[in-house]
């Protein structure tokens, strides 16, 4: 069994994506860095939204705990947006497809004819998800405040596999000169720094009856399905 972490990913995102793919096969002479700028954009918007925005209204957080939520997920986007604009804005055409087919190569699609959605994934460690499963059981099974140190550390260590994926892996495959380089690099490390601490705030700021639904909010982002790149069935593990 494979597992990932994984948003659905809205229609326009979607839409965008294969617009972008086919306008770069079609019209290699037109410059496309703008649209994967915005495309990238909204992809890191509902990345951000999806692991950190949805959860606050699912969960019903407190006051202080959307405070910090709010304030950090908009300095994230903020970061990220800068990037991008500053590192892609300007590169060629025929430096964007390694780009273009890594991001096709995340969706996640289910079998023709399903009423699943679209998936954003990326493959979970083993490890990693046997390790959010335990902490979730016994911390249901005993306090949730008593696994709350074990349950932000896992948290955090999924931040690494999807800042590994999302940004970490992007950069590798691109030609960036030493400036954009530095700059993408910086802003990686900044929205690395900034999830992270979000996470270790708010959930220190938790109810019992918070954690409860947070683990549930994280069961929901874990997908389980064949390869990728089978692009089959897939099954979604909810709260509940």
């Amino acid at each position: 069994m494979t597992y990932y972490t994984a948003f659905a990913a809205s229609e326009s995102l979607r839409c965008l994506n294969e617009s972008f793919v086919a306008e770069l096969a079609a019209s290699p002479s037109r410059a496309l860095a703008p649209d994967i700028v915005r495309l990238l954009e909204l992809f890191s918007d509902e990345c951000m939204d999806a692991y950190f925005l949805n959860p606050v209204e699912m969960i019903d957080l407190n006051p202080m705990g959307k405070k910090v939520v709010l304030g950090g997920v908009a300095a994230i986007k903020k970061t990220i947006k800068l990037a991008l604009k500053k590192v892609l804005g300007k590169l060629p055409n025929n430096e964007l497809v390694p780009l273009a087919d890594y991001i096709d190569s995340m969706l996640l699609k289910p079998q023709e004819g399903s009423d699943l959605p679209t998936y954003i994934a990326v493959v979970l460690p083993d490890e990693l998800h046997q390790r959010i499963t335990e902490v979730v059981s016994n911390g249901r099974d005993t306090e949730p405040h008593l696994v709350v140190k074990e349950f932000s550390i896992a948290l955090c260590d999924l931040v690494d596999v999807a800042i590994e994926s999302y940004f970490e892996r992007p950069i590798e495959m691109m030609k960036l000169g030493y400036l954009s380089e530095k700059i993408a690099r910086l802003a990686n490390d900044a929205v690395s720094s900034g999830a992270k601490t979000v996470i270790k705030k708010v959930t220190k700021t938790m109810r019992n009856e918070e954690l409860l639904a947070f683990f549930g909010f994280a069961e929901s982002i874990v997908v389980d399905g064949p390869a990728k790149e089978a692009e089959v069935g897939i099954s979604v593990h909810s709260a509940g």
